[in-house]
């Protein structure tokens, strides 16, 4: 069975003292994310800060990245011209 990491937070956080040990399941709950997100945060790291427990999106502006248009093309012929455009000859 797999040891469990803790990581000694350093900085100032509501919830969380400083110099104290924490796993990443706790890390996660404190700013709700994944526990896959935290993960790819902090792996290779021993200590966490403050810069390293964002919330999910914010570094976006708290939303979700929206679907971006993928076809500026308006109609059916355009769409027919475009598909054979695209072969190699």
């Amino acid at each position: 069975m797999a040891q469990t990491k803790y990581l000694k937070f350093r900085g100032k956080h509501p919830e969380l003292v400083d110099g104290k040990f924490y796993t990443y399941h706790q890390l996660r709950e404190v700013i709700g994310a994944s526990y896959y997100c935290i993960k790819g945060r902090l792996s290779g790291k021993k200590e966490c800060t403050i810069d390293d427990l964002y919330e999910p999106y914010s570094k976006s502006g708290n939303k979700k990245q929206e679907e971006r248009i993928t076809s500026n093309l308006e109609t059916e012929s355009m769409l027919l011209s475009q598909k054979w455009l695209k072969r190699r000859l």
